[in-house]
């Protein structure tokens, strides 16, 4: 796996509708985005699970210097779903996050999570699938269960250290499906 350089920016000045905040949070995620595709063929390749990216919907709301101008249509879902490789396959649902260390560790803030992505991790969960939380953060890779983020969600905790979760080779679902 190539690791990028553009995981670890220096901060940004600006709200979150900055413009360098989002070109700032477009090259983090495609970087990330890049890790996690290449992991994910590899999960596939072992025989763990074969996952696909959900698309966000969009709607064109004009043209733009490069192409079209366009504004995020409605909530999504998580980021990949798919189903275990395994008899009797099960469904697989992944939501991608990225977070800075911290000076404590590696720290994941609930906040980061839109409610539709609770709802949907926790009902996958629910029905026997696996629901995971992958934590990208400086090119590495979080592996972390519903099963551990639900309870502290349950006890209103703002966030969690995921150091724990180190995923010890790309093939990050070793031990989830």
């Amino acid at each position: 796996m190539k690791r990028s350089a553009v995981l670890s920016l220096p901060g940004m000045t600006g709200g979150r509708s900055a413009p360098a905040h989002q070109s700032r949070r477009s090259k983090i995620g495609n970087a990330s985005e890049a890790i996690v595709e290449t992991c994910n063929a590899l999960c596939e390749r072992a025989g763990l699970a074969s996952l696909r990216r959900v698309a966000t919907p969009m709607r064109v709301v004009g043209r733009a210097p490069r192409g079209v101008a366009a504004v995020f249509a409605a909530s999504t879902t998580v980021d990949y779903l798919g189903w275990t490789l395994a008899t009797p396959p099960r469904i697989v649902a992944v939501e991608v996050k990225h977070v800075e260390r911290t000076s404590a560790g590696v720290r994941f803030p609930f906040a980061h999570l839109e409610p539709q992505q609770r709802i949907d991790l926790a009902s996958i969960h629910a029905r026997g699938g696996v629901a995971v939380i992958l934590i990208v953060c400086d090119a590495k890779l979080y592996p972390v269960p519903w099963s551990a983020v639900q309870p502290l969600l349950d006890q209103r905790r703002p966030a969690m250290l995921v150091d724990a979760f180190l995923a010890k080779s790309p093939t990050y679902l070793v031990g989830l499906v």
